[in-house]
Formats: structure tokens, C-alpha cells, sequence
């Protein structure tokens, strides 16, 4: 009886730690080289909030960090950014736009439709980025994809944040 009740208190607190920027994304790279999408492994637990994050945000396509750097210095697609408003005056990607994932239904009239879409967030897995690129799919805005590793990655690899002058 002591080890079922360790067993349920493990795994409780096994899922009460699966946090957004505690976990990192299993990823796949598509035939084209610069899709990718999570793939955790059935056993991993999943937790997610059901109004910020559809089910099928698993299923977002993904875009490596080193084609977004160069899809931004072509200028050729769109970043959005998803941090709260006063998170993304305090720093974000240059050009981005400010759109959080629950209030995207009344923000797509400044989603451009023929541009090319990246969205961002500060969770490594990607989960309110991906969330927000399946609302875009669910739109008809295909041509979208979750930046893999987040603000995180972009800002370790040294490539230009946009800060607020102090």
C-alpha cells in the first residue's frame, strides 16, 4: 500500500513539474529540412491548458531557428510574438507583431495572409507558439510555423532582440 501511494505521489508530482519552459520539444525535420514537429513519445505526460492550447497544437509545424534567422534577414516572413504586452515592450524580436494566443480570432485582420508567418514564445516546447499557428491553420493562414526553442534560443544564439529604451 506505501508504494501505490509513493507510485500516485510520483506521478503527481511528475505531472504538476511538466511546465512550459521545463520541457524540451522531440522534434522530426520534415523532406524539406526546415519543418519540424514535436513527437514525444507516448509515455511522456502532456500537460496543457485546453482554452490556450487545442489539442492539435502537437501537430504545429515547427521551423528550425537557423531558417527563421534567415527567413528574417531576407524579410521574408512575419514574426509574431505572443508574450504578454508589457513582456514584449520590454524585449522582442525586431518588427514583430504582439498577438497572444487567446485573443487570435480577434487579431487576424493584422495576420498578413501572403507572407510567410514564424510565432514565438518564451516556452522552449513551443506550446503557446504552436497554439497559436494551429488557430492560423484552423483560418486558412497555412504558411505558419512555431519557432523551435522559443525567445530562448533566438536570444542565446546572439541574434537581435528589440529592447525597451530605459
Amino acid at each position: 500500500m506505501k508504494n501505490l501511494i509513493r507510485y500516485f505521489s510520483l506521478a503527481a508530482f511528475v505531472a504538476l513539474g511538466v511546465g512550459c519552459a521545463k520541457t524540451e520539444p522531440s522534434t522530426t525535420t520534415s523532406a524539406k529540412g526546415n519543418l519540424a514537429r514535436n513527437t514525444a513519445p507516448a509515455s511522456t505526460p502532456i500537460v496543457t491548458n485546453a482554452d490556450l492550447h487545442p489539442a492539435d497544437e502537437h501537430d504545429a509545424p515547427r521551423i528550425s531557428l537557423e531558417d527563421a534567422k534567415k527567413d528574417f534577414d531576407e524579410n521574408a516572413a512575419v514574426f509574431i510574438d505572443t508574450h504578454p504586452p508589457n513582456q514584449y515592450e520590454f524585449e522582442h524580436i525586431p518588427g514583430a507583431i504582439n498577438i497572444q494566443p487567446n485573443v487570435i480570432k480577434q487579431s487576424l485582420d493584422k495576420v498578413p495572409k501572403d507572407k510567410k508567418i514564424i510565432v514565438y514564445c518564451a516556452c522552449g516546447s513551443e506550446h503557446s507558439s504552436a497554439s497559436l499557428v494551429s488557430e492560423l491553420h484552423k483560418a486558412g493562414i497555412k504558411n505558419s510555423f512555431a519557432l523551435l526553442g522559443g525567445t530562448r534560443a533566438w536570444r542565446d544564439a546572439g541574434y537581435p532582440m528589440e529592447k525597451k529604451q530605459q
